[in-house]
This record gives C-alpha cells, sequence and structure tokens, in this order.
C-alpha cells in the first residue's frame, strides 16, 4: 500500500438549501476526505444583540453527503457534528474562525474538518477503508446553509448573506495498492429528535440492528446552545442485556475528557465508545441476532434537542 494526498476539488457556496456535487474519482482505496471552507458572511442591519454559533462557521453547510452508486449514503452528517467527531479522534479541535458579532458589517469566516471513511483508534484502520475502484459512481454532495444559521440569541439583524465566494476545498487521503482481506464500510448518520419541556427518566431513542457499531455521539441543545443540563443518565440496552450504563453527565463528559486527551470537557457533546479497550475491532458493539436496540436516556425538564449520530460498521457478507 502506497499513501496518496490529492485536491480533488472545490465547490462554491450557491444558496441557502441548495445542493452541489463534487463527483470523486474512483481508482484507489480512501482514508478520509479533508475539507477546508472559507468565505464571508455579510449582516445587514445588525447591532450586536445576537452572537455567532459556537460552530458558527461549520453552519454555512447543513449537510455533507458521500453517496455511492447513485444510492448508497455512507455518510449523512452536519459539519459542525463533524467537528466534534474530529476532536474526538485527533484529540484537539479543528482550526475554525467564527463572524465575530451580528453586527452590521462583512466577517470573513473559515473551518476545517475531516470525513473519515477509516474508524480511527482502531488496531488496523485499513479494514475500514473505502475501495472506490469497484463503485459505479461516487459523490460528495454539500447542502449549503443560510447566513442567520451562523448566528443564535437575540440576534436583530436584517439578513446575514453567505457571499458566493465561499468555497469548500477538497483533498483526498488515499491508499494505492490491493487492500488485505475484506473490507467493512463505516457509515455515519444523524437521528434527531426535539425534547418536550418534561421530565422523562425513560426516553428511548431506537437503534436499528443487523451490523456492528463503533460508539454513538450524543448532543443536547437548547436554541442552537450546547447544554449539559438536559440528560442525567445513559443506558444502552437490548431486552434485559445492558451494554452500557452511565448514572450522570458528568460520568460521561469526565470520561471522554480522559479518553480522547482533550483540552477541555466537550460541553453537550457525548461519545459512548465501544473502541476503548484494547482497539480491536472484534469488541465493538455487534448487533446481529439482536430483536432490538435502545438508548434510554433520562431526561429533565427542559425543552431542546437531541441529536445522535451512530458510527456503524458495515461487514462484508461472507459466502456460503
Amino acid at each position: 500500500m502506497k499513501p496518496l494526498k490529492r485536491r480533488l476539488g472545490d465547490i462554491a457556496y450557491t444558496s441557502s438549501g441548495s445542493i452541489s456535487t463534487l463527483q470523486l474519482p474512483r481508482n484507489f482505496n480512501y482514508r478520509a476526505l479533508i475539507c477546508r471552507l472559507a468565505g464571508s458572511v455579510i449582516v445587514t442591519g445588525g447591532t450586536g444583540a445576537g452572537a455567532p454559533h459556537v460552530y458558527g462557521a461549520y453552519k454555512a453547510i447543513s449537510k455533507i453527503e458521500v453517496i455511492a452508486n447513485g444510492r448508497d449514503t455512507i455518510i449523512s452528517i452536519a459539519p459542525d457534528h463533524l467537528q466534534i467527531l474530529n476532536t474526538i479522534d485527533y484529540g484537539t479541535v479543528p482550526v475554525f474562525l467564527n463572524p465575530t458579532n451580528d453586527t452590521a458589517a462583512t466577517y470573513p469566516f473559515n473551518c476545517s474538518f475531516v470525513v473519515p471513511f477509516e474508524v480511527h483508534r482502531s488496531v488496523r484502520p485499513i479494514d475500514t477503508l473505502l475501495p472506490s475502484a469497484g463503485l459505479s459512481t461516487l459523490d460528495l454532495k454539500v447542502t449549503w446553509g443560510a447566513g442567520s444559521d451562523m448566528f443564535t440569541g437575540a440576534v436583530d439583524f436584517t439578513s446575514a448573506v453567505i457571499q458566493t465566494s465561499t468555497t469548500l476545498s477538497v483533498q483526498s487521503f488515499e491508499e494505492i495498492g490491493s487492500l488485505p482481506g475484506a473490507v467493512s464500510v463505516s457509515k455515519m448518520y444523524t437521528i434527531s429528535r426535539t425534547l418536550a419541556a418534561s421530565a422523562n427518566t425513560n426516553f428511548q431513542v431506537q437503534i436499528s440492528v443487523g451490523n456492528l457499531y463503533r460508539g454513538f455521539l450524543v448532543q443536547t441543545n437548547v436554541a442552537n446552545v450546547m447544554n449539559d443540563t438536559i440528560i442525567d443518565g445513559f443506558s444502552l440496552e437490548s431486552g434485559t442485556e445492558v451494554f452500557q450504563k452511565w448514572l450522570t453527565n458528568d460520568e460521561v463528559l469526565d470520561y471522554n475528557k480522559l479518553l480522547y486527551s482533550l483540552e477541555t470537557r466537550l460541553i453537550g457533546n457525548h461519545y459512548l465508545d465501544f473502541l476503548d479497550s484494547d482497539g480491536f475491532m472484534s469488541e465493538i458493539l455487534d448487533t446481529r441476532g439482536l430483536s432490538g436496540l435502545d438508548l434510554i436516556l433520562n431526561m429533565a425538564a427542559v425543552a431542546g434537542n437531541l441529536i445522535v449520530v451512530p458510527n456503524e460498521i458495515i461487514i462484508p457478507v461472507k459466502a456460503a
């Protein structure tokens, strides 16, 4: 195997809600896509009553997708969630620059993020590279966000418009050569729930079964501001079998900081990891044969939003 990094192209911003597509080359085996977004937003009429979102620069893109063969979605996730997952994988926060505030002005912004295919922290990340040579198509799809998405709080501007000079640059990290053995596919997608202002000690999120899971990102926010007061207890169960049980929110946040060598705790972001023992993929959560899988949360009486990002591993089917 021989590593290859190459520039794949640039995608220019068009308008909020529109989708831009970059066709990816299908020659080798993808470890990751390395992305950098840079541009500016023009705010008119604002007096500074609001503030940029904590991940404001990432909000210029509402969704990133990687789709194979025209129909098989491998990645479907918001870049601000990738920012958290990158922080966990690399132990440091990716570089980003938010707009300064929402006073009327033109603000530059930029951010970097990695779209991963390999499973970090595993003994053999090569087992989850994405082999592209056998695919009929491989596309990176970008759904653009709105300038207003980049701000939060008591915003009072007339408009916030992302400029069309804003550009996403994409570079690949690939491996040239034949992959040894069978290859699994690492998928990521998003489950969203709106939370009412009522306590619930048994709030359940159903997780699909039939494959394996490296882990789950669980995020809580109130009006797009990360919040640590909504969840006070996690459990991942199938019937009477318990795979993880945490009694408090702080237990997860403290363990994540230690495990991933983070500078600070991830406010409002919790990672339930199944690759934190010896790094062997045989240790991750195997849901084949399970009748169901539930993420059970002890929820406080706080209105907000819940985001769950599973990292699902699809293993190859063995011939009979």
